[in-house]
């Protein structure tokens, strides 16, 4: 996980958290999602595992970039939930489209992934 230490493991266990509150902010599309987070340079970007969740978007990207706020990552400018796949083959294939096309403009990806038993599901 590179450089960033505990706080990868602050800001994956976001996207667990917020399955609790989730229902009461909003009613989300169930589906199969990954995040991405990027600095303001955009040499660096954060990509999650494909998650099953009904989690609202817009909640898990706030906290998400609160999260790299408050480890001090104030340079971590864009984070992004793309709307859910309904299959996780489907979900899997844009990762992977993600992380190709950001490497191929010379991104440095960093993978985050999503503690077991966070309730954010696999």
């Amino acid at each position: 996980m590179g450089n960033l230490g505990g706080m990868v493991g602050k800001a994956v266990r976001i996207v667990g958290a917020l399955a609790a509150c989730a229902a009461a902010t909003a009613p989300a599309r169930a589906g199969y999602v990954f995040c991405v987070a990027a600095d303001s340079g955009q040499a660096n970007l954060w990509i999650t595992q494909v998650v099953s969740t009904d989690l609202n978007r817009s909640a898990m990207e706030s906290r998400l970039r609160g999260d790299f706020a408050a480890a001090g990552r104030s340079d971590v400018v864009t984070v992004m939930c793309p709307r859910p796949h309904a299959e996780r083959t489907d979900a899997e294939r844009a990762r992977r489209e993600a992380v190709r096309f950001d490497r191929a403009f010379g991104a440095k990806v960093h993978d985050i992934t999503v503690e077991a038993g966070t309730g954010a599901g696999s």
